[in-house]
């Protein structure tokens, strides 16, 4: 379930929604090294509009190096860009009438380039979408040495004289094309973002719906925090989009420690966990000896062995605390002959408390620790059992019933984080709060 990203709480301190990312420079790194291809693009340059005796103008930085961006969170909550020893080049062609047309090619190069500028991210509504938005705060400061090329021809000495505005005039147009450049790679990057993801679990092709919720995303001490609706779904079950879940807060963030840390609410556990049920065959089943059931079935009238079958529905509760998550699920629990009989069915609801992990860095998990028995109520066929009967046969059934749950959580429910934009995660650590689980993260590039 990989959360890359609802609605703003009234509470100053607190934000509702489903998935909360928080992530550190270290993380943009990770991720500007997987977008090089497209940063590269930058190398390739942009065309200016043609300006009085200059035509044909092209802006391209030749010597692109990731090695000489730096991007860093000011304590302003900005993200500061700073580019050192680039060397920018903008070539065109200087045309001007003396008696007859003079036409030169140039080449102004931008020796010593620097470059500072500070980012703001936020969002913004497209087609009813909340997606990112990132502008300059304020004008970037530049500084750079200019040196003019006019290449080879007995018209140079002339050209050079006609032409000795070019490299100040050049300066008007630095600034619009790295910033005309800079939003077109910003704005190719978010526009390549997702709005959901999809995860195959056991042959059936899932939905993480990673659009921004109305918290949308905050540029705080240090970190960028993106908060998204991230609920899994599946496009086959309509009701796994539309099904109500209570809303959750999280804390406010002030400070983090790892790469990346994820925060889940119980919204997107309860979607999670109803989706994959409603999904699959809910039905466990096992073979066991008559006589390990004989609170319950006291004589051998049914043969040797018996089937436990526990048929659960997706009309789940859940709650999240610090050491495990609470989990109710309605069903039924019934003892069936080899050939399928009834002998008793018990409506009732399991309460599961299940403590959630991480294998090998990638692929959350669960395992039921325990689990109580809530009988709403009882149906008998030829067996004549009390209620301290029932009651103390039912706990003859729990080392059977918690083994084969942990099993169909083992095949139903274990999801594995997919790689997005060349990002794979090692975990640090999960733990269980109130109402949400945070993941700890560092990040690996592929």
């Amino acid at each position: 379930m990989k959360y890359t990203l609802f609605l703003l709480c009234l509470l100053p301190f607190f934000i509702c929604d489903g998935v909360r990312v928080a992530i550190n420079e270290k993380f943009i790194d990770a991720v500007l090294q997987n977008f090089l291809p497209e940063i590269k693009k930058l190398a390739d340059g942009v065309d200016l509009p043609d300006s009085g005796m200059l035509d044909r103008l092209h802006f391209s930085l030749p010597n692109f190096s990731l090695d000489k961006v730096k991007l860093s969170f000011t304590d302003a909550g900005l993200l500061n860009l700073q580019i050192n020893g680039l060397s920018p080049q903008l070539k065109g062609r200087a045309t001007k009438r003396i008696i007859f047309k003079i036409r030169k090619s140039f080449t102004v190069t931008l020796k010593n380039f620097k470059f500072n500028g500070n980012l703001r991210i936020t969002s913004k509504k497209e087609n009813g979408v909340l997606i990112p938005d990132v502008y300059f705060n304020s004008d970037p400061s530049m500084n750079f040495s200019i040196k003019l090329d006019l290449g080879h021809g007995l018209l140079n000495k002339l050209v050079a004289a006609l032409l000795s505005g070019v490299a100040n005039l050049a300066k008007r147009f630095v600034m619009p094309a790295i910033k005309k450049q800079l939003k077109r790679l910003l704005e190719d990057v978010v526009s390549k973002l997702p709005k959901q993801i999809s995860i195959p679990i056991n042959g059936i092709n899932y939905k993480l719906d990673v659009t921004l919720s109305e918290s949308g995303i905050q540029l705080r001490n240090k970190f960028l925090e993106i908060n998204s609706n991230a609920r899994l779904y599946n496009e086959n079950k309509s009701l796994t989009k539309t099904k109500y879940f209570p809303q959750v807060t999280f804390p406010y963030i002030r400070t983090m420690g790892s790469q990346l840390q994820l925060y889940i609410s119980e919204y997107s556990v309860s979607a999670a966990i109803y989706t994959l049920l409603v999904s699959n065959n809910q039905e466990i089943k096992v073979k066991v000896k008559s006589k390990e059931l004989a609170m319950l079935i006291p004589d051998n009238k049914f043969g040797n062995e018996v089937y436990i079958v526990f048929t659960g529905t997706p009309d789940i509760s859940l709650q999240i605390t610090e050491p495990s998550l609470n989990i109710n699920v309605p069903g039924t629990l019934s003892l069936r002959t080899l050939d399928n009989q009834s002998i008793l069915t018990l409506d009732l609801k399991l309460a599961l408390k299940v403590k959630a992990s991480i294998e090998n860095g990638a692929k959350v998990t669960a395992a039921v620790n325990d689990l109580e028995f809530n009988i709403n109520s009882l149906n008998l066929n030829k067996l004549s059992l009390d209620l301290s009967g029932i009651k103390n046969g039912i706990n003859a059934v729990k080392p059977f019933l918690i083994p084969l749950l942990n099993d169909f959580i083992d095949k139903k429910m274990k999801i594995t984080f997919p790689t997005v934009m060349g990002i794979k995660f090692t975990q640090l650590s999960l733990t269980h709060y109130n109402h949400y689980i945070q993941i700890n993260y560092n990040l690996v590039r592929n």
